[in-house]
C-alpha cells in the first residue's frame, strides 16, 4: 500500500494518524471550561496541520529513501540473475517492484521481471 497524506479535515491516510495522536495529547486534555466554539477552531487549524505534517514526510520519504536487497531476475535471453542494490523511489510513487516490465534493448519487447526473494530489502 502507497503512503497517503490524507486531506485537509484528516479524515484518512497519515494527516488522519497524526490529528488522532493530536486529539489525544491537546484536545482531550483541556481546560473543561474551554468553550466548544475554541475547541472546534483549534481543531480545525490542528487538522489542517496534521495534513502539512503528512505532506511533508511523505514527500521527503519519497525523494530521499532508497530500497536496498531486492533481488529480482529478468526473463529475457542474456539477462537473467540482476541484482538490485539500490533503486530510487520515482516522485510519482512507482509501481510496486514485484512486477516491473522493463523495455529490452534489442527488439523493443517488453519482459517480465520478477522479484526473486521474500520481498524482504530494507530502505536507506
Amino acid at each position: 500500500m502507497g503512503m497517503s497524506a490524507g486531506d485537509v479535515n484528516a479524515t484518512s491516510g497519515m494527516s488522519n494518524t497524526i490529528y488522532v495522536a493530536i486529539e489525544r495529547e491537546i484536545i482531550d486534555k483541556l481546560h473543561p471550561d474551554t468553550p466548544s466554539s475554541v475547541k472546534d477552531d483549534l481543531k480545525t487549524q490542528l487538522k489542517k496541520l496534521s495534513f502539512c505534517i503528512a505532506e511533508g514526510v511523505i514527500g521527503h520519504i519519497k525523494s530521499n529513501m532508497e530500497i536496498k536487497g531486492i533481488k529480482s531476475s529478468l526473463d529475457s535471453p542474456g539477462l537473467n540473475g540482476i541484482f538490485v542494490t539500490g533503486v530510487p523511489v520515482p516522485q510519482d510513487g512507482g509501481a510496486a517492484l514485484k512486477t516491473a516490465w522493463i523495455a529490452a534493448t534489442t527488439g523493443g519487447t517488453k519482459d517480465k521481471s520478477t522479484q526473486t526473494n521474500d520481498g524482504t530489502g530494507h530502505v536507506e
